[in-house]
């Protein structure tokens, strides 16, 4: 039965709310801390938290993602079989990631107690956070973003309290938020378990892992590679042109955070929904990873250029302070970046609907030194502005790339538990005699008809 427009409509006003409240909860737990402990203790929170962001996009990759590619038109007998594993995964790679960085805070511990405690702090809050995160990519799959919402809003109550018990304390520490965020998360992923009707089975974690991976290697180095490059340039820009470039470069990256919401919001919502067009056929799949990257580009467009001719000097002093001057001159570039970035995200989400990330993964590879190199290149002649304009030129090739290889996967798509298993060779990378992917057609406990 086809979905109406006011149902699909729905589905991205949710999405996009509750994608607003997973980032408002992130930018409140950091404000808190900022407001709250020492610059020292704040500078061990950054450590932990940019960890949790790290470990937090391999447990999508591993888990969240491949439910919503080939979960999002299960029955609900199999959603809800497949979630349990695939919630299963993400526990499995949230307790090796609080091991692991268990092991680094005892190493720093005799360099700094404050990184060490929050660090073991992180240790015992990822395994909650990303069952937490995957719960909401559970509910994505299954078309039913309202639950979404909830858990992050009995996420957003819990943490609430906890910083008021936490702000009567004379002598706050980071390494306590930390664990009053992870136990707030903690109520939230059992709040969704109760939702969803099923527990995450950590017995299946692994045998998620082995039937998925064909996808999850892919999207981890396409994860690392994408956000390794980000982290690169920014502090390339700060070695070369100083740290404050570095400070215009991050101050137009905040104005720019309504954009990221939407974005964000996009990817979560473009697979899932994507799934569901893909089995209408391949021309109703390619019209809507088109639309998805037109609304994306002119989103970011359209923001650019509000900032650029609509904020006065006064209100972009009163948001950034000294920083505001420096910013606003990254804030073009920065628009023409997104943007760019934004037309590549249909062809992006239709290569993940389609099964395809490898074809994201071999290409991101390729231009990731482009990437690098372009936005060394453009500090040094031109500072913060320079890097950006340096790294939009490979941005929009890189994307033109993506949509020809979105194209040449998506001819004669069909869902996947009717597909003969054929996979046909990358656009780009046949001209180049890249070898062929292993076919994706592989059928498992999870995906047998029914």
């Amino acid at each position: 039965m086809s979905i109406g427009l006011g149902a699909g409509s729905r589905r991205v006003i949710l999405v996009v709310v509750d994608q607003a409240v997973s980032s408002a909860i992130n930018f409140g737990v950091a404000l808190f801390v900022a407001q709250a402990v020492s610059a020292s203790q704040f500078g061990a929170f950054a450590i932990a938290f940019a960890l949790y962001l790290v470990f937090l996009g391999i447990g999508r990759s591993c888990a969240g993602s491949p439910l919503t590619i080939r979960f999002s038109t299960a029955s609900q007998r199999r959603w809800r079989a497949a979630t349990a594993a695939s919630c299963g995964c993400a526990l499995l790679v949230g307790i090796a990631s609080g091991v692991l960085v268990a092991g680094v805070g005892a190493l720093a511990a005799p360099l700094s107690p404050a990184v060490a405690q929050c660090l073991s702090a992180l240790a015992l809050a990822l395994p909650p956070l990303l069952v937490q995160d995957h719960w909401r990519f559970a509910f994505f799959a299954r078309g039913r973003p309202a639950q979404s919402v909830i858990i992050d809003l009995v996420w957003a109550a819990v943490l609430s309290l906890a910083f008021l018990l936490l702000s009567l304390r004379a002598d706050t520490q980071a390494w306590l938020v930390i664990a009053a965020w992870g136990f707030a998360a903690a109520v939230a992923a059992a709040v969704g378990g109760a939702l969803a009707g099923t527990p995450a089975h950590l017995s299946q974690g692994l045998a998620w892992l082995r039937e998925h991976r064909d996808l999850a290697p892919s999207l981890v180095g396409e994860f690392i590679l994408s956000s390794g490059i980000s982290q690169a340039v920014a502090l390339s820009v700060g070695l070369i042109a100083g740290l404050g470039a570095a400070g215009a470069l991050r101050g137009a990256q905040v104005l720019f955070g309504p954009v990221n919401v939407l974005l964000l919001a996009a990817g979560s919502l473009a697979v899932p929904e994507g799934a569901r067009l893909r089995k209408r056929g391949e021309r109703a799949l390619r019209i809507g990873m088109v639309s998805v990257s037109v609304a994306a580009s002119v989103v970011a467009l359209s923001w650019g250029l509000l900032l650029t001719l609509a904020v006065p000097d006064s209100l972009g002093l009163w948001l950034l302070g000294d920083t505001w001057g420096p910013a606003a001159k990254v804030v073009p570039p920065l628009a023409i970046l997104m943007a760019a970035t934004g037309a590549a995200s249909g062809a992006l989400a239709g290569l993940r609907v389609v099964e395809q990330p490898n074809r994201i993964f071999r290409l991101r590879a390729l231009a990731s030194p482009l990437l690098l190199l372009g936005g060394l290149a453009g500090a040094i002649v031109a500072s913060a502005p320079g890097s950006v304009w340096g790294q939009s030129m490979p941005m929009m090739l890189l994307s033109v790339a993506w949509w020809l290889e979105f194209r040449d996967a998506s001819r004669g798509t069909m869902p996947r538990h009717a597909s003969s298993g054929h996979t046909t060779r990358g656009a780009v990378f046949s001209r180049l005699g890249s070898p062929d992917s292993p076919s994706t057609a592989k059928h498992n406990s999870y995906h047998d008809s029914e």
